[in-house]
């Protein structure tokens, strides 16, 4: 935050008649935090801003372009062609992520799938995401905070919308089988389960959707089964639910082979499965 920005959040807090100690239970900060924004002596989180600058009133996103600049994702990598990597953070995203304006935030139960994709893609975007457990929904946030990383979404994967018109983008349809296998693991990572007795499946209320990984599950020679479920029992949806499945050992082997999941405990639950 530069010197302009320290006097303005000054000057509003005073203006509002707010404590130093006020405003920052307010935002959820501690005092010295909030006295070290006003005096220049700590760098700012997005987040924790965010938060100051509506307890202000202050529009977060002009005070960003006008009274800072950034230290920590200047070096954000975005690929210049679709990748492996690219596919399955696509597929991971259209299956278990949401888009805001500058950030794209995952929701995942398993620890162990949370803390590789915050490896994996931290890595490859050059992006130092953060990573919390929400006790009170019982799952793990992984947040990646980048604008010219959300552009590259909505400008190049209109597709990848979210929940009941997600498509597959067309970029993956024309990709090489290796693209292809890194977005159906992404995707079968955020939807996908492995049946201990018989069968790998995935489910969504999207029916375009689930029609289209079929069609792309073929490519591997993966034939699974299409069925729709009366989901009128769910409090939440009475949208019907649309369910893939396939348990024909030579179609397992070859998604273990080609595709394969993050999750090392559904690799073992197929691995018992075959």
């Amino acid at each position: 935050i530069n010197t302009k920005g320290q006097q303005l959040l000054k000057r509003k807090r005073l203006g509002l008649n707010l404590s130093q100690y006020d405003l920052a239970t307010l935002s959820e900060l501690s005092q010295t935090t909030l006295s070290h924004y006003e005096l220049g002596k700590q760098h700012a989180e997005r987040e924790p801003l965010r938060r100051v600058c509506e307890r202000l009133e202050i529009d977060f996103y002009s005070f960003i372009s006008a009274y800072t600049k950034p230290y920590k994702y200047r070096n954000v990598l975005l690929p210049d062609s679709v990748t492996p990597e690219l596919a399955q953070f696509i597929g991971y995203f259209i299956g278990d992520g949401t888009l805001e304006k500058d950030r794209i935030t995952f929701f995942e139960q398993r620890k162990s799938v949370a803390k590789a994709y915050s490896r994996l893609f931290g890595s490859y975007f050059r992006l130092r995401p953060s990573f919390a457990y929400r006790a009170a929904k019982n799952y793990y946030q992984l947040r990646f905070t980048s604008r010219p990383l959300v552009r590259l979404l909505l400008n190049e994967f209109p597709e990848a919308k979210k929940t009941f018109d997600s498509e597959v983008p067309l970029a993956i349809f024309r990709s090489p089988p290796r693209v292809v296998a890194a977005f159906l693991r992404g995707y079968f990572d955020a939807e996908g389960f492995v049946h201990p007795h018989h069968s790998i499946g995935i489910g969504s209320a999207n029916k375009t959707l689930i029609q289209q990984v079929q069609l792309l599950l073929l490519r591997f020679s993966i034939l699974s089964s299409f069925n729709e479920y009366d989901n009128r029992r769910n409090p939440y949806s009475k949208r019907p639910i649309y369910k893939l499945q396939f348990s024909d050992k030579e179609s397992l082997l070859n998604f273990k082979k080609f595709i394969g999941l993050t999750s090392k405990e559904k690799m073992r639950k197929l691995s018992r499965l075959l």
